[in-house]
C-alpha cells in the first residue's frame, strides 16, 4: 500500500466521518481496539479543518509510531465490511418458528463513542440511584 499522503489523509478523515455521522453501525463490525485507532488517527467523530488535521496527525504519529499501520489495518476491514453494507435496505425478514434451534446464536456488536459524555454518565448514576432507591 503507498505511502498516505496530506490530500489522501484529509479525504480519508472525510469519508469516515460521513460514515460515523450517518453509518455508526458499520463501526460495529470492528473490535473496540480497532474503532479506537480509527477514532484516535483520524479524529473521525470530529469535524476539523485540515490545518487542524494535519496538525493533529504529526502529533499522533510522533506520540504513537505504530498508530498509522494500526489505523490502516483496521480502515480496510471497514472498507470490506463497507462493500457489503446496505444501510437503506433492512435486513431480510428471517423464517419465524415456533421451535427453537438449539445451534441458533445472538450476536451483539457494540460502536465504541470515543468522547465522554459527562451528562449522560451523570443521567445514567442519577437512574441508578433512582432504580436501588425504588428497591
Amino acid at each position: 500500500m503507498p505511502r498516505l499522503t496530506r490530500h489522501n489523509y484529509l479525504k480519508l478523515h472525510y469519508k469516515l466521518h460521513v460514515y460515523w455521522q450517518n453509518h455508526q453501525q458499520l463501526f460495529s463490525y470492528l473490535s473496540s481496539t480497532e474503532q479506537y485507532y480509527l477514532h484516535d488517527y483520524f479524529q473521525l467523530s470530529k469535524q476539523l479543518l485540515a490545518v487542524e488535521l494535519t496538525k493533529h496527525r504529526k502529533l499522533v504519529t510522533a506520540e504513537r509510531p505504530s498508530l498509522p499501520q494500526q489505523a490502516g489495518r483496521a480502515l480496510a476491514k471497514l472498507e470490506q465490511h463497507a462493500k457489503n453494507y446496505v444501510a437503506d435496505q433492512p435486513p431480510a425478514p428471517g423464517k419465524r418458528t415456533v421451535q427453537r434451534n438449539k445451534d441458533s446464536r445472538i450476536t451483539a456488536r457494540s460502536v465504541v463513542k470515543p468522547d465522554f459524555d459527562a451528562r449522560r454518565y451523570a443521567e445514567l448514576i442519577f437512574m441508578f440511584a433512582k432504580w436501588r432507591n425504588d428497591q
